[in-house]
């Protein structure tokens, strides 16, 4: 998160920029002095958010560093996150947010991140920080998705939010941080690790060596053996 990394960083994470602060505090990096500081009543609800190809038979781990400092103030009930309009307001500022991201780079990616935390907004209780993630096929169609929320091990001290998923189709991942709170979280070493499968490529034969059709399994994005049983 650190401004010298912010080339870098910005090529590879959406809304960087727009949450990074210097609170070297509240970093977890050795030597680093800048993190991501959420905190809804500030209007800084999305944090950063990165969208990446993965391919089906991959493994994905998702993970980030979260922390809050306890004000010792009373919680929101889930009754009064609604009696005082904060879910609408939050929805209200996801809204103006994407409206100004209109023109930017990953438009789309974006728009999905937000329209992703407004369906939450409206479904839940009481607000929350989390790490979320999708993942969406070939077409752009989602087919599961998830949230990790930080809990009171984050009190004053940091706490890893980690997702391991397999990934069941070709298409891409989506994740992203989140307050919806009004309390201050930072967040640090935001990551996204995908690993290929062992196997990436599975043909099987009958007794005559005639390839059985529709057994077999092609890692994406791997060219075809051209040797194959009794030299193709």
């Amino acid at each position: 998160m650190e401004p010298e990394k912010a080339e870098e960083e910005e090529e590879l994470f959406d809304n960087i920029r727009e949450s990074r602060q210097g609170a070297g505090e509240h970093n977890k990096t050795p030597g680093g002095y800048a993190t991501a500081w959420l905190n809804a009543d500030r209007g800084r609800i999305l944090g950063p958010s990165r969208s990446q190809e993965v391919q089906q038979g991959d493994s994905v781990e998702v993970g980030i560093f979260g922390k809050y400092v306890d004000p010792k103030k009373v919680r929101l009930s889930p009754a009064s996150f609604v009696r005082t309009g904060l879910d609408q307001k939050i929805i209200r500022t996801l809204g103006e947010y994407g409206q100004n991201l209109a023109t930017a780079p990953n438009e789309i990616a974006n728009a999905n991140v937000i329209a992703l935390v407004i369906s939450e907004v409206q479904q839940k209780p009481a607000p929350e920080a989390y790490m979320g993630y999708a993942l969406y096929d070939s077409d752009s169609v989602l087919y599961e998705q998830g949230k990790v929320v930080l809990s009171k091990e984050a009190r004053n001290k940091h706490e890893e939010l980690i997702q391991k998923l397999a990934v069941k189709k070709d298409g891409y991942i989506e994740a992203y941080l989140v307050n919806e709170t009004d309390d201050n979280v930072w967040f640090d070493q935001f990551r996204i690790l995908s690993t290929g499968p062992l196997i990436v490529q599975e043909t099987h034969y009958d007794p005559w060596g005639v390839e059985l059709s529709g057994l077999g399994y092609q890692y994406a994005g791997i060219k075809v053996n051209p040797y194959l049983y009794n030299e193709g």
